[in-house]
Protein backbone atom coordinates (compact mmCIF):
# COMPACT_ATOMS: atom_id res chain seq x y z
CA UNK A 1 0.00 0.00 0.00
CA UNK A 2 2.78 2.43 0.89
CA UNK A 3 4.53 1.64 -2.39
CA UNK A 4 1.36 2.25 -4.43
CA UNK A 5 0.75 5.62 -2.79
CA UNK A 6 4.39 6.70 -3.06
CA UNK A 7 4.59 5.55 -6.67
CA UNK A 8 1.56 7.47 -7.91
CA UNK A 9 1.95 10.55 -5.75
CA UNK A 10 5.74 10.96 -5.62
CA UNK A 11 7.33 9.04 -8.51
CA UNK A 12 4.68 10.31 -10.92
CA UNK A 13 4.43 13.71 -9.19
CA UNK A 14 0.67 13.46 -8.57
CA UNK A 15 0.92 15.22 -5.23
CA UNK A 16 3.04 18.05 -6.62
CA UNK A 17 1.13 18.45 -9.90
CA UNK A 18 -2.32 18.20 -8.31
CA UNK A 19 -3.46 15.16 -10.23
CA UNK A 20 -4.89 11.96 -8.89
CA UNK A 21 -4.19 8.57 -10.44
CA UNK A 22 -7.59 6.92 -10.10
CA UNK A 23 -6.22 3.49 -11.00
CA UNK A 24 -3.71 3.64 -8.13
CA UNK A 25 -6.40 4.99 -5.80
CA UNK A 26 -8.57 2.01 -6.68
CA UNK A 27 -5.61 -0.36 -6.21
CA UNK A 28 -5.04 1.04 -2.72
CA UNK A 29 -8.76 0.71 -2.01
CA UNK A 30 -8.66 -3.01 -2.88
CA UNK A 31 -5.46 -3.58 -0.89
CA UNK A 32 -7.09 -2.01 2.16
CA UNK A 33 -10.34 -3.96 1.74
CA UNK A 34 -8.40 -7.23 1.42
CA UNK A 35 -5.85 -6.70 4.21
CA UNK A 36 -7.44 -4.07 6.49
CA UNK A 37 -7.28 -6.31 9.56
CA UNK A 38 -3.54 -6.76 9.08
CA UNK A 39 -2.51 -3.18 8.29
CA UNK A 40 -0.38 -1.40 10.86
CA UNK A 41 -1.94 2.02 10.44
CA UNK A 42 0.46 3.68 12.87
CA UNK A 43 3.40 2.42 10.81
CA UNK A 44 1.84 3.70 7.56
CA UNK A 45 1.30 7.16 9.07
CA UNK A 46 4.78 7.17 10.65
CA UNK A 47 6.40 6.20 7.33
CA UNK A 48 4.94 9.20 5.52
CA UNK A 49 5.40 11.56 8.47
CA UNK A 50 9.07 10.60 8.91
CA UNK A 51 9.58 11.11 5.18
CA UNK A 52 8.04 14.58 5.34
CA UNK A 53 4.86 13.61 3.49
CA UNK A 54 2.19 13.68 6.17
CA UNK A 55 0.08 16.08 4.07
CA UNK A 56 0.21 13.60 1.19
CA UNK A 57 -1.14 10.71 3.27
CA UNK A 58 -3.81 12.97 4.77
CA UNK A 59 -5.23 14.03 1.41
CA UNK A 60 -4.84 10.55 -0.11
CA UNK A 61 -6.92 8.91 2.60
CA UNK A 62 -9.39 11.79 2.41
CA UNK A 63 -9.76 11.06 -1.33
CA UNK A 64 -10.41 7.39 -0.55
CA UNK A 65 -13.13 8.49 1.85
CA UNK A 66 -14.78 11.09 -0.40
CA UNK A 67 -14.55 9.22 -3.70
CA UNK A 68 -14.83 5.57 -2.65
CA UNK A 69 -16.55 5.81 0.77
CA UNK A 70 -13.60 4.10 2.46
CA UNK A 71 -13.09 5.24 6.03
CA UNK A 72 -9.78 4.23 7.64
CA UNK A 73 -7.97 5.10 10.86
CA UNK A 74 -5.96 7.61 8.79
CA UNK A 75 -8.99 9.43 7.38
CA UNK A 76 -9.21 13.03 8.59
CA UNK A 77 -12.69 14.13 7.55
CA UNK A 78 -13.01 17.73 8.68
CA UNK A 79 -9.85 19.43 7.48
CA UNK A 80 -10.14 22.25 4.95
CA UNK A 81 -6.63 21.64 3.59
CA UNK A 82 -7.63 18.13 2.47
CA UNK A 83 -10.83 19.41 0.85
CA UNK A 84 -8.92 22.15 -0.97
CA UNK A 85 -6.25 19.77 -2.27
CA UNK A 86 -8.85 17.22 -3.38
CA UNK A 87 -10.78 19.96 -5.20
CA UNK A 88 -7.56 20.84 -7.08
CA UNK A 89 -7.13 17.16 -7.95
CA UNK A 90 -10.63 17.01 -9.34
CA UNK A 91 -10.91 20.39 -11.04
CA UNK A 92 -9.69 19.77 -14.57
CA UNK A 93 -6.70 17.60 -13.82
CA UNK A 94 -8.03 14.11 -13.13
CA UNK A 95 -5.80 11.76 -15.11
CA UNK A 96 -6.71 8.20 -15.99
CA UNK A 97 -3.71 6.23 -17.15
Amino acid sequence: MIQSIAHSELSHNGFYDDHLDLRQLLNVYHIIKRYEGNIDWAMVKRHFKDSGFEALVNVYFYALFKLLALDTPLTIKNEQENETKLAKYLSDKVHVI
